[in-house]
């Protein structure tokens, strides 16, 4: 019958989501047994939004510098991975602290933004300020619902008719500032991008929050331990 086809379905993914975190956890107890924590071996997933690369790279090159022998991914994806599900080892969320059962989660960081032009719109249109910012183009999110922190602040603050584009993604914002179109949020550590003037510093209240996510299985083993010492260091 269907159901008892849906329950056999079910039980192979289940069986093959625990294979295959059993799979790692076999892996990285044979390294325990025949190697030192300077030998490791094998692959190390790691994924997150394409804007947060930044920020990771710099830990992904700390860790290859000890542990060369890891072949290393980077998946720049706005889909969620599942981590029981083995489609990564750790992962970098934004936003709301992740609530998955049997992840395990871990602050990693804060993302601030301020509002930027670039000379180039500066020349054009003159230098914004707090007096006469709802006069100036805009670039932003397309929905105040948007996960961007300020987003709300954006949508009380701003007239619909000041955006000449909006965007589901924060590089094209980000872009779009650069290339002159129109002022709008830049994260900080993007803020040494050529051309970009800083209009108002970051504040708190246009932060995001950055975790660090794994699979209650897998942070057992050994790269995942390294990874995160020098993720949190």
């Amino acid at each position: 019958s269907e159901f008892i086809v849906s329950i056999f379905s079910f039980s192979i993914s289940k069986k093959h989501r625990w294979s295959s975190r059993a799979d790692e956890l076999f892996k990285d107890f044979a390294g325990r047994s025949t190697s030192s924590v300077e030998k490791l071996s094998g692959t190390l997933k790691i994924t997150s939004l394409a804007g947060v690369a930044p920020l990771i790279v710099p830990v992904i090159d700390k860790f290859h510098q000890h542990h060369s022998e890891i072949e290393l991914e980077f998946i720049a994806d706005e889909q969620l991975a599942r981590l029981e599900h083995g489609e990564a080892h750790i992962a970098i969320r934004v936003g709301q602290k992740p609530t998955t059962p049997d992840y395990v989660v871990l602050p990693f960081r804060k993302i601030s933004f301020g509002l930027y032009a670039s000379d180039g719109y500066i020349e054009r249109e003159g230098k914004p300020n707090q007096d006469n910012l709802t006069s100036h183009k805009f670039v932003g999110p397309q929905s105040k619902n948007s996960p961007l922190p300020y987003a709300a602040w954006l949508d009380s603050e701003i007239p619909k008719d000041a955006f000449v584009l909006r965007t589901t993604n924060q590089q094209v914002i980000t872009n779009a500032i650069q290339q002159g179109l129109g002022i709008g949020f830049v994260a900080e550590h993007e803020a040494h991008i050529p051309r970009l003037v800083e209009i108002t510093a970051p504040k708190d209240m246009w932060s995001v929050s950055l975790w660090i996510v794994t699979h209650a299985d897998l942070r057992r083993t050994l790269k995942v331990q390294e990874f995160l010492k020098f993720a949190r260091a």
